[in-house]
C-alpha cells in the first residue's frame, strides 16, 4: 500500500481513496464488526474493531482495531477487498476505509458534531453517497472516490417535523433509492435519485414510488424489479397481518407474492436470481404473540417454496445487514450461504451462518457483556 492519512481533510472537503490491488483467497469468509463500550450509563466507546471469520477453518482475524471510536455502517466492496465504515465519537465522525488485510487504513470525510449517515458504496466503487446534519438542515452528498471531489445532491430542511431523508440503497451505478421521514412512523415514500441530473437536486422533484407505510424493502437481483415489504415493527411490537409486493423498478404496478394474516414479516432482501430472504417476527409489547413462525425464512421471487432456515425462542428478534443491502453483504459470493444475527430482549449477540440449502446454522461468536457486533459482509480470504 501507499502512504495513506487517517487525519481529517479540511472542513467542507473529502480525500481521494488511497488504492493497491489485493489478491483474494479462495475461502468464504465474513467480515463483522464488535464494538466494546465503557461501563456505566450511556457509556462511550472503548473500541472498535473489525474481525474476519473463515468459514473453512473457523480461524478469526483481527483487521483493524481502534480505540475510543464506534465503527457504524461497514460495509464491503463489490470487488471484497476494502471495507468501507464510520467511526464515531460524541465530537466527531469519520468516513474510513480499510483494505481485506488490515492495510491502508485511510480517511475520506469528517464532520465534527453531526453524524454521517447511512453512507453508501456503489457496486461500481466509484462513489460514495451519504448525508450529513447541520442545523435544520440535512445535507446528502456524494464522493468520487478517485478524486475525492465532493457534491451537494440534495439539501432537504429538517426542523424536526419529519422533512429528511434517509439513504437507503443503489438502483445501479446512478441511481439511488432514499426514502422519508415521518414522525413516530415508518417511511410512506421511497425516492429515486439519479446522480446524472447534477448536484443541488430538489427532493419534491425526485421520482416517488410507493405512497403508503412500509417497513423494508429491496430491489431484485437484476435491478429491475421492487420489492416492498408492509411488515414493520412499532411501538407496540411486531404484529400482524403482513404482505411483500413486486412492481417494476422505477414505480408501477403492484402485484402481491406474499400475504399472511397472522404472521409478520418485517425484512426482505433479494441476494440471488432465485432466492429472496425473509425476517418473520411476531412479537407484540403488550399481550401474547404467536412466534411460532419468528426467525429467517427464503422463498422464490415470484413468492412461492417459502421455506424456513432458522427458529428464533420468544423475544430474540433475527436481523439481516443493516447499513447495506447488495447481495454479498447476506449471502457468500458462491451463493451458498447466509449469514445472520439475532439479538435477545437480554441484549445478547449472536453472530451465525447457515447453508441457503437449509440445516441448522452454525455460531460463530456470541456476547453478552454489552458489547455490541454486527454483519458487514462477505469477502473470500
Amino acid at each position: 500500500m501507499p502512504p495513506t492519512s487517517t487525519s481529517c481533510p479540511a472542513p467542507g472537503t473529502a480525500r481521494a481513496m488511497v488504492t493497491a490491488n489485493l489478491a483474494l483467497g479462495g475461502h468464504n469468509s465474513l467480515v463483522y464488526v464488535v464494538n466494546e463500550f465503557a461501563g456505566g450509563t450511556n457509556p462511550p466507546p472503548k473500541a472498535g474493531t473489525l474481525k474476519r471469520y473463515d468459514v473453512t477453518t473457523g480461524v478469526k482475524t483481527v483487521i483493524v482495531g481502534i480505540p475510543n471510536v464506534s465503527i457504524e455502517s461497514a460495509q464491503i466492496s463489490a470487488d471484497g477487498k476494502w471495507i468501507l465504515f464510520t467511526t464515531y465519537t460524541s465530537a466527531q465522525t469519520k468516513l474510513q476505509l480499510v483494505r481485506m488485510d488490515g492495510q491502508g487504513l485511510q480517511t475520506l470525510y469528517c464532520t465534527s458534531g453531526a453524524g454521517i449517515g447511512n453512507p453508501q458504496w456503489s457496486s461500481d466503487q466509484k462513489h460514495v453517497i451519504f448525508s450529513t446534519y447541520g442545523t435544520g438542515v440535512e445535507t446528502v452528498f456524494l464522493l468520487t472516490m478517485a478524486t475525492g471531489a465532493l457534491q451537494t445532491e440534495l439539501s432537504v430542511p429538517d426542523s424536526g417535523g419529519g422533512q429528511g431523508v434517509v439513504v437507503r440503497t443503489w438502483l445501479d451505478n446512478s441511481r439511488v433509492y432514499l426514502t422519508n421521514i415521518q414522525i413516530d412512523q415508518p417511511p410512506n415514500l421511497i425516492y429515486i435519485l439519479d446522480i446524472n441530473n447534477g448536484p443541488n437536486q430538489n427532493v419534491h422533484s425526485l421520482p416517488a414510488l410507493v405512497n403508503k407505510t412500509y417497513g423494508d424493502f429491496d430491489s431484485s437481483y437484476d435491478g429491475r424489479q421492487l420489492y416492498v415489504d408492509y411488515g414493520y415493527c412499532g411501538q407496540g411490537g411486531c404484529a400482524p397481518p403482513s404482505s411483500i409486493t413486486v412492481e417494476p423498478a422505477t414505480g408501477g404496478p403492484q402485484t402481491t407474492i406474499f400475504n399472511d394474516a397472522h404472521y409478520d414479516a418485517v425484512t426482505v432482501r433479494a441476494v440471488t436470481a432465485s432466492t429472496l430472504l425473509v425476517v418473520i417476527r411476531n412479537d407484540q409489547a403488550f399481550g401474547s404473540s404467536d412466534s411460532s413462525h419468528n426467525g429467517l425464512w427464503k422463498m422464490n421471487p415470484n413468492g412461492s417454496g417459502l421455506t424456513r432456515l432458522t427458529s428464533d425462542a420468544p423475544h430474540v428478534g433475527s436481523y439481516l445487514n443493516p447499513a447495506t443491502q447488495f447481495p454479498w453483504s447476506n449471502v457468500s459470493r458462491d451463493n451458498n450461504l447466509y449469514a445472520l444475527q439475532t439479538i435477545s430482549a437480554s441484549h445478547v449477540f449472536t453472530l451465525e451462518y447457515g447453508s441457503l440449502s437449509g440445516g441448522a446454522p452454525t455460531v460463530f461468536a456470541s456476547l453478552g457483556d454489552g458489547t455490541d457486533m454486527e454483519i458487514a459482509g462477505w469477502t473470500t480470504m
